[in-house]
C-alpha cells in the first residue's frame, strides 16, 4: 500500500553584489540518516553588514554550527524536531553571544525547518517568510491565526514561529533587502501567479535590467509523494522500488538549461551580462530536492539478532547440547558479543560525551574553514574562527587526546598567521609572594605591587609606599613617579621620599585606559580622552585633548607623543595633537584584558594577549603584522601584568610567581 508524504522541493535564488561591507548566504540542509528522516530539512538565509573588520564568515559559521547541532545524536534523543531546533537556536545564542559582546556588525538570520506536516521560523534581524496558500498570501511572521510564537529564551534567538503546511503550499524566505523591499508588490504577485521555474526567471529578469540587484531568497513548493509499496523477494531481503520522478536522473535547470545533479545544481551568472559583470555580479540558483529515506520493515527484514540466533544454535559444537543449555549458552555468547561491540564503539568513540564530541567535530569543520580562508587571503578571518574552536576546546569539562591533538592543529595554523618568533623570554626573578602588577622605572627597574597593597622596588629590595583600595588598580611609572589609579582616584607617588599626593579626576567615572607621558596623565573614556597636566603637583587640571568625537568602541590606548587607541574590533586609529593621523584595521578581536603599549623611540606597538600569552607586534606606520612572540616558559603560569621599557624590552608577571623579560626589536 502506498504511503503519501510532503516532499519539500526547493528553489535557491542568490544575486550576488560587489558590495565589500556585506555578505549573505543560503544554506538548505537534509538528513543523510535514517533515524533522522522525522527532523527533516534546515533551511537558512543569512545576512552580514559590516563595518572595517570583515565579519563574511560569521553566516557559513553559524550555518555550518546550526546543521551539525541540528542533525546532532543529541537532538536525536530528545525524538522531538521543534525541542532540537529550540536546542539548536540556543547553541547559536551561546556562539553568538561571544561575537556581539566584541563585534560591530549587524546579523540578519532567518532559520526555517520543514520537518513532515510542521514549520519551524526562527530569526535574528531582518527576515521575511510568505505563505501562498489557496490563492492567499500569508505573511507567516505576522498571522496569528495560521501560527503561533513560542519564546525560549530572551536572548539573540528569542522565539520559535510553528505552525502546519499543506499540500501545494508555496513559502518564500528572504532577506528583505532594499532590492526587494522596493519590488515589493511586484514580487508578491509573480510569488502568487508563477510556479517555481517562472518565479525563478521573473526574478533573473529583475536582475538582468538592474545591474546593482542583491538577492537572496528560497522559494519552497511542498509536493505531494507517494511511497511505493516494498516488494518482499525473500525472507531478509526486500526490494524498494525508486520513484524515477523523486529521483530524476537529469534536471535541467530554469536558468541556463544546463545538466544539473538531483540533488542541486548551481548555475553561472546570466548570459547577458558581459565579462566583468560576471566577475562582479555573482548569481546562483539551485535546485534542492531531499530524497525520502524510506523506513525498513522490522517484521519481514531478519535483523542482526534472528541472524546470530540462527548462526550460534546451528552451530556444530552446540548441536548437541540440550535445547536449554543450548538457549542459555547462545543469549550469553550474544551477550558478551553486543557488550564487546558497545564497549568496542564507546572506546573507538573516546568515551567521550555527545556535548565534547560536536565541540571535536565543529573544531575540525573549522580548520578546514580557517584553511580556505587562507587561500584567500583572508587571515583576519581564518584567525576568527581559530580563536572560537580555541575558546570551544579549552571550555571542555575533560581533557582528551583528541581535545589535544585539535589544539595543536589549531595552533600550528595560528602561528603561520601570527608569524611566530621563535624567541623565547628569560627569567628575571622568582618571587617569594602573589604580586598583582608591575611597572617599570628605566629600563631594568621593577616595581611591584603585591597582595598587601605594597609596593616593593626589586632592584633595591625595599618597600616604596603601601596603598589602599583595589589592586585590580592601574599603575604607571615615569622618572622618579609612580601613578596609581583606582574607581578615578589617582595617588602619586615619588620614589625618592616615598610621599604621596592624593587627588580624584574630574572625569573620574567611566575610564577605560590610561596612561602617561612627559608627567601628563591621558584618560580614554566614552566621551573622549582627557589630558591631566603635571600629575605629579598633586593638583593635576583638565582638559580635552581630543578635537573630535571619540570612537565609542575605543577600548586601550599607548602614548609616544602620538597616541594610539585600539577599538573593541580591532581598528587602530592614530592621534597627533587631538587629530586623527591614519586608521588601520588590525587582525585582531581585543578582550577586555588585552592591552596595547610602545616607547618613545620604538617603531612599533606590542599588543598583549595574556588569555593566550602572546604578544604581536605590528608597525606603526601600516598597521602590518610584523611578528608575534609565544610565552610558552612562564614556569607554566599565565600573564597577569606587564610593561614595557623605552628600548622595547617587555617585562611579564606570571601568576606563578616570577617575572621574565623578552626583547621585542628581533
Amino acid at each position: 500500500m502506498e504511503k503519501t508524504t510532503f516532499k519539500p522541493v526547493t528553489r535557491e535564488l542568490i544575486y550576488k553584489t560587489s558590495n565589500e561591507k556585506s555578505f549573505y548566504d543560503i544554506l538548505s540542509s537534509l538528513p543523510n540518516k535514517k533515524q533522522e528522516k522525522y527532523l527533516g530539512t534546515l533551511y537558512i538565509v543569512g545576512h552580514v553588514k559590516y563595518d572595517s573588520e570583515d565579519m563574511g564568515y560569521l553566516v557559513n559559521l553559524i550555518s555550518s554550527l546550526a546543521k551539525r547541532e541540528y542533525y546532532s545524536d543529541s537532538s536525536l534523543d530528545l525524538e522531538d524536531p521543534k525541542k532540537a531546533f529550540e536546542q539548536t537556536l540556543k547553541k547559536l545564542n551561546e556562539v553568538l553571544g561571544e561575537f556581539f559582546q566584541n563585534k560591530q556588525f549587524e546579523l540578519n538570520m532567518g532559520l526555517i525547518v520543514v520537518a513532515g506536516e510542521s514549520i519551524y521560523i526562527s530569526k535574528l534581524g531582518k527576515f521575511g517568510i510568505l505563505l501562498e496558500r489557496n490563492d492567499d498570501l500569508i505573511d507567516i511572521l505576522n498571522n496569528i491565526n495560521l501560527f503561533q510564537k513560542d519564546h525560549i529564551e530572551e536572548k539573540e534567538f528569542s522565539s520559535i514561529i510553528s505552525g502546519k503546511i499543506k499540500i501545494k503550499d508555496k513559502i518564500f524566505a528572504f532577506f528583505p533587502s532594499k532590492a526587494i523591499s522596493t519590488r515589493k508588490k511586484f514580487i508578491e504577485k509573480i510569488f502568487l501567479d508563477s510556479n517555481q521555474d517562472n518565479f525563478e526567471k521573473s526574478i533573473r529578469e529583475l536582475r538582468d535590467k538592474s545591474k546593482n540587484f542583491p538577492f537572496c531568497g528560497i522559494h519552497i513548493e511542498i509536493q505531494e509523494f507517494k511511497e511505493p509499496a516494498i516488494e518482499i523477494k525473500s525472507e531478509g531481503e526486500e526490494t524498494l522500488e525508486i520513484s524515477k520522478d523523486y529521483y530524476p536522473e537529469k534536471k535541467i535547470s530554469a536558468t541556463n538549461g544546463s545538466v544539473a545533479t538531483p540533488i542541486s545544481s548551481v548555475t553561472s551568472a546570466p548570459e547577458s551580462l558581459d565579462p566583468e559583470e560576471k566577475i562582479n555580479h555573482q548569481s546562483s540558483v539551485r535546485t534542492f530536492i531531499p530524497p525520502i529515506i524510506r523506513d525498513m520493515s522490522l517484521i519481514k527484514r531478519a535483523n542482526i539478532i534472528t541472524k546470530a540466533w540462527g548462526s550460534l544454535t546451528s552451530t556444530q559444537w552446540l548441536g548437541s547440547m540440550q535445547k536449554a543449555t543450548k538457549k542459555s549458552t547462545a543469549i550469553g555468547i550474544i551477550a558478551i558479543v553486543f557488550s564487546l561491540i558497545v564497549l568496542g564503539k564507546f572506546v573507538l568513540g573516546g568515551g567521550y560525551s555527545k556535548e565534547v564530541t560536536a565541540t571535536l567535530e565543529t573544531a575540525k569543520d573549522n580548520i578546514k574553514l580557517a584553511q580556505n580562508y587562507l587561500t584567500q587571503n583572508q587571515p583576519a578571518m581564518a584567525r576568527n574562527v581559530l580563536g572560537l574552536s580555541l575558546v570551544s576546546l579549552s571550555s571542555l569539562d575533560q581533557s582528551n587526546e583528541k581535545a589535544d591533538e585539535l589544539r595543536g592543529s589549531l595552533l600550528e595554523i595560528l602561528d603561520r598567521i601570527d608569524l611566530v618568533n621563535s624567541n623565547q623570554p628569560e627569567l628575571v626573578s622568582n618571587l617569594s609572594e602573589d604580586a598583582t602588577k608591575i611597572t617599570l622605572l628605566g629600563e631594568n627597574s621593577v616595581i611591584i605591587l603585591n597582595k598587601n597593597g605594597d609596593l616593593f622596588d626589586l632592584s633595591n629590595n625595599k618597600t616604596i609606599s603601601t596603598i589602599s583600595g583595589s589592586l585590580d588598580s592601574t599603575i604607571f611609572s615615569e622618572d622618579i613617579t609612580i601613578g596609581v589609579l583606582s574607581d578615578g582616584n589617582l595617588t602619586t607617588i615619588s620614589i625618592d621620599t616615598g610621599s604621596k599626593l592624593n587627588q580624584t579626576l574630574k572625569n573620574s567615572s567611566g575610564i577605560k585606559d590610561s596612561n602617561i607621558y612627559l608627567g601628563n596623565l591621558y584618560t580614554l573614556e566614552e566621551s573622549g580622552i582627557t589630558k591631566y597636566s603635571d600629575i605629579s603637583k598633586g593638583k593635576a587640571s583638565s582638559q580635552n585633548w581630543l578635537k573630535e568625537s571619540a570612537d565609542t568602541s575605543s577600548s586601550q590606548i599607548a602614548i609616544d607623543g602620538n597616541i594610539y587607541v585600539l577599538t573593541t574590533n580591532g581598528k587602530l586609529i592614530t592621534y597627533y595633537k587631538g587629530e586623527k593621523k591614519n586608521e588601520f584595521q588590525l587582525p585582531v578581536s581585543p578582550k577586555e584584558n588585552d592591552d596595547i603599549l610602545t616607547g618613545n623611540d620604538l617603531n612599533f606597538l606590542a599588543y598583549v594577549i595574556p588569555s593566550i600569552n602572546r604578544v604581536m607586534i605590528f608597525s606603526k606606520e601600516s598597521g602590518g603584522l610584523q611578528r608575534t612572540y609565544k610565552m610558552d616558559s612562564l614556569g607554566g603560569g599565565k600573564i597577569i601584568s606587564w610593561d614595557l621599557s623605552d628600548n622595547g624590552v617587555l617585562f611579564v608577571l606570571s601568576d606563578s610567581k616570577t617575572i621574565w623579560k623578552i626583547d621585542l626589536n628581533n
